[in-house]
């Protein structure tokens, strides 16, 4: 295996979007573009990142730039122990434990929360995006977790990309 892996959970979570925007035509043209169709991912195992980042370039391709919001949402909450745990959290705690769910899906990079103010936080990604697409998609993850705590009207901003700003961090501010 690659240094860089993900859990194979969050890449399902990505091609289940698939499936459900595009149905299994799509899914399968998907599985077919990025080779994926002969390794048959398994969610408890580990995998190349690529893998994930070429489920998110298709997605791009064929969806375009805000599907990637759209999948990443989708993604966080595709989960279904995660979903029921949520059910009895606030956003707040699923923001401070962000950085262990973060240890169990993405084995590279790391996660900081800083809680500002109530309902305000910074989420600060080190080193844990190759790609642009990637970056992209987080958006939709930290949607995807205020959703799963039922907020109302979360809002999420990328203020610092290591793709534009030549950083190794890519920097989330998230109002709710």
């Amino acid at each position: 295996m690659s240094e860089r892996e993900v859990a194979g959970a969050a890449i399902t979570g990505y091609l289940n979007f698939v499936k459900k925007t595009r149905g299994n035509d799509g899914l399968a043209a998907c599985m077919r573009a990025t080779q994926l169709d002969v390794i048959g991912i398994k969610e408890p195992l580990r995998y190349p990142y690529d893998y994930q980042i070429r489920v998110l370039k298709w997605i791009k391709e064929n969806q375009g730039e805000e599907a990637l919001v759209r999948a990443g949402r989708f993604a966080a909450t595709d989960i279904g122990v995660l979903k029921f745990f949520a059910r009895f959290a606030s956003v707040e705690g699923i923001m401070k434990n962000a950085e262990e769910r973060y240890k169990k899906t993405l084995f590279f990079g790391s996660v900081e929360t800083k809680m500002l103010e109530p309902k305000h936080a910074e989420v600060i990604i080190t080193d844990g995006n190759d790609d642009r697409v990637n970056c992209v998609a987080w958006k939709g993850v930290l949607l995807g977790l205020g959703d799963l705590a039922k907020v109302k009207n979360m809002q999420v901003e990328e203020i610092r990309c290591r793709f534009k700003d030549e950083d190794d961090q890519c920097i989330y501010d998230c109002k709710w």
